[in-house]
């Protein structure tokens, strides 16, 4: 998939990967949710997503279904865990509000109020200042576009936003 938001869960609910064939999410944003925000039972890619205050862990595996390559993506504000373990992990250039983004390139302790244009209302847009500019892994072999349609640049954002 490239380019969804889900959001506003109103009962105990998380996206979880379906069964079957690798998985891919590009320019993702999941926010609000009563639940794992993004929930793996297969090998996924998961590339520039944005995950915000959701009521369990941010990322998490619920049954170990294969690798999982994880790069640029944002994951605070969430109740539990920013990234929960997961096996088969590959991961880098991501950020958590915690201390559990991990791989070359990734930042931990970040806050919200630092990364995002506003809360409430939701704005998930980079603030002018994030530690999120420029500090991506360039991707551009696998898809050159944001959330917004906009064209990535290098050096390329974190999250599914990049800044103008």
């Amino acid at each position: 998939d490239l380019g969804a938001a889900f959001h506003n869960s109103g009962a105990f609910t998380s996206y979880t990967t379906g069964f079957g064939a690798r998985e891919y999410l590009r320019n993702w944003i999941v926010y609000n949710i009563k639940g794992d925000g993004l929930q793996f039972v297969q090998a996924a890619d998961v590339y520039n997503v944005t995950v915000y205050n959701c009521m369990f862990n941010g990322l998490d595996e619920y049954m170990n279904g294969g690798t999982k390559v994880i790069r640029n993506v944002i994951s605070v504000g969430n109740t539990g865990l920013a990234f929960g373990a997961m096996g088969g992990l590959t991961a880098s250039n991501n950020i958590s509000s915690d201390t559990t983004a991990t791989g070359t390139g990734s930042q931990i302790n970040i806050t919200v109020a630092s990364l995002f244009v506003s809360t409430t209302p939701v704005n998930l847009h980079l603030k002018a200042g994030a530690s999120a500019i420029d500090m991506g892994l360039d991707l551009s072999s696998i898809f050159t576009n944001d959330i917004d349609g906009q064209t990535r640049v290098a050096p390329w954002d974190i999250g599914a936003d990049e800044s103008p």
